[in-house]
This record gives structure tokens, C-alpha cells and sequence, in this order.
């Protein structure tokens, strides 16, 4: 008897299953890291076409899979599915606002003599 196919998420056999999207949330947090001890307008630059890939895989997948699921009620699945990803992004602003400036401290670093 054969053995049953191996997972694409699993490299090792015994190992923990490493999902595509950890490995690219690692890459991206690695990426910012980076470019954040470069210069403001890579960060920009990174966190732009990291945000873009990410929302161009993760958006069209669901879409596509509710219009097959639902052929008759497309509209109503795809907005649905855009209210959650609308919704999602609400809340994560807000825990990443507690996380990163939990004291609502306001921007203090000049430009051009302008605050």
C-alpha cells in the first residue's frame, strides 16, 4: 500500500506544517524591518507592493470561490466578502494603532522647518 501524499505545506517529515502565508508574512516584516533603517521612501516602496501582492492572492480567491458557490446570488457574495475584508481592516487599525502608539502620541519630527 502506498503511502498517503505528503502535504505541500510539510518540507520535514515530523515537522511543523509552514503555510505559504507564514513564510510571507515573515518575508514581509524582514522586508519593512529593512527598509525602515534605510529611508522613508523604501518603506513606502516596500510595504506598497507587499500590500498590493497580498490583497491581489487574497482577494480574487474568495470572490471567485463565492460566485461558483453562490451562481445566483454573485452580488450579494461579493459584498459580503468585500464588507469583510472592509470590516477586517477597521479592526486590524485599530489593534495596530494600540500596539504601535498605545499613548496616542502625535508626530513630532520637523520637515522643512514644519511640524
Amino acid at each position: 500500500m502506498a503511502p498517503p501524499p505528503r502535504s505541500p505545506t510539510h518540507s520535514v517529515p515530523g515537522s511543523l506544517p509552514s503555510p505559504p502565508w507564514v513564510k510571507g508574512r515573515v518575508l514581509g516584516v524582514f522586508l519593512t524591518y529593512v527598509t525602515v533603517k534605510e529611508s522613508f521612501g523604501l518603506t513606502v516602496l516596500t510595504y506598497g507592493l507587499m500590500f498590493g501582492y497580498g490583497i491581489g492572492l487574497a482577494y480574487t480567491a474568495p470572490l471567485g470561490c463565492a460566485m461558483r458557490w453562490f451562481p445566483q446570488r454573485k452580488g450579494l457574495v461579493n459584498g459580503l466578502v468585500v464588507a469583510g475584508f472592509g470590516g477586517g481592516a477597521f479592526i486590524f487599525d485599530q489593534v495596530q494603532t494600540a500596539f504601535i502608539n498605545p499613548d496616542n502620541f502625535k508626530p513630532d519630527k520637523e520637515v522643512d522647518g514644519e511640524k
